[in-house]
């Protein structure tokens, strides 16, 4: 399969018919040599260009860390205080490690129930096991509450 090497003095000499991809295999492309640079230019190496998913994939690394919004929770409560990057790290390390454990029993629970979609009440059930007592009943009420909050909104 040959390659197409544009330069700007080969890009104005070819129609845009002979520019566009064509996968058939009875008309064979018509491609222009590039012109040739003298001696004393070397050809710039290309640089791999990344693919859509590698841009979402970086980019979605940033969503797996709650940090930025301790501060903010923490300014509503005391306005005063600040953390630490080491305390920052704990409480961060804390809410991944519980959210991991919350998603896994309610996937546990969408399987037990013969579903392939976590539903609310599976999460809500989730937290009741996970969470002691009334630390999960709290947990359950500020939850709802929340997503109540934010549907009234929109």
């Amino acid at each position: 399969m040959a390659e197409l090497l544009c330069d700007s003095s080969s890009k104005q000499s070819l129609n845009p018919q002979e520019l566009a991809c064509d996968t058939s295999s009875e008309e064979p492309l018509n491609l222009q040599e590039p012109q040739k640079a003298g001696p004393a230019t070397k050809p710039k190496p290309r640089l791999p260009s990344h693919s859509k998913s590698m841009r979402h994939r970086s980019h979605s690394r940033c969503g797996d860390n709650f940090a930025t919004y301790f501060p903010r929770v923490l300014k509503h409560i005391h306005s005063g205080l600040s953390l630490s990057r080491s305390s920052m790290s704990v409480l961060d390390s804390f809410v991944q490690d519980i959210f991991e454990r919350i998603t896994s029993e309610a996937r546990r629970l969408a399987g037990q129930n013969h579903r392939s979609t976590i539903t609310s009440r599976d999460l809500q059930t989730a937290v009741c096991l996970l969470l002691p007592g009334e630390i999960g009943k709290h947990a359950v009420y500020e939850a709802t509450r929340a997503v109540c909050r934010s549907h009234s909104s929109k």
